[in-house]
């Protein structure tokens, strides 16, 4: 067992050995300040961020400020209208009918009308209170008016028909072909 003891002694002086040298060990040349240059650089971004955002709300802010001073400054350009103003007028007696100035042509030597200048009256018709104004019924309404008078109503009822028959082939419209002068004329009647 001395040579077990002898060995493990060798074996723990050779890992303190070791472990002092690899403690001794310095770092590479630089990182000290490499690791200092990207904890500024973090610092700088940081305060560009900073200085981004107060620049944008800075902006924000001046935009708006101009916008509402626009409006205020366009809103007193233009007045307010009026206030509609209601009028009372009163009727006025009707006026007399003017007749037209007679018209006589200028007289030239070279041009001269064949028919004698006239006198325009302007036509005055009085205005009616029913449009269109009533006329008394002609004589085929007056007709008509008495032949219905005497006739029963079923009767007047079969005999009337409408102008145009209805389409035999289930309400379809088919255009019709007419010839004039060896053309084709289309037609929906």
């Amino acid at each position: 067992m001395a040579e077990h003891d002898i060995n493990d002694q060798r074996l723990e002086e050779k890992l303190d050995a070791m472990l002092r040298a690899y403690s001794d060990e310095q770092p590479r040349p630089g990182l000290d300040t490499r690791i200092l240059a990207n904890l500024r650089a973090q610092a700088v971004r940081k305060e560009d961020r900073a200085l981004l955002w107060r620049w944008l709300w800075g902006g924000a802010l001046t935009l708006a400020l101009v916008a509402v001073a626009l409006a205020v400054y366009i809103g007193r350009l233009q007045p307010l209208p009026a206030p509609p103003v209601i009028a009372v007028v009163k009727a006025l007696p009707p006026a007399p009918i003017p007749t037209a100035p007679e018209i006589t042509p200028v007289q030239n030597g070279a041009h001269r009308q064949k028919y004698p200048p006239q006198k325009l009256l302007l036509a005055a018709s009085p205005r009616q209170d029913v449009f269109p104004s009533p006329v008394p019924l002609s004589d085929q309404e007056k007709l008509l008016l008495r032949y219905l008078a005497s006739t029963p109503h079923e009767e007047v009822a079969s005999q009337s028909h409408s102008d145009d028959p209805a389409p035999e082939d289930g309400g379809q419209l088919l255009p019709q072909v007419r010839e004039f002068n060896s053309k084709e004329i289309f037609s929906t009647r």
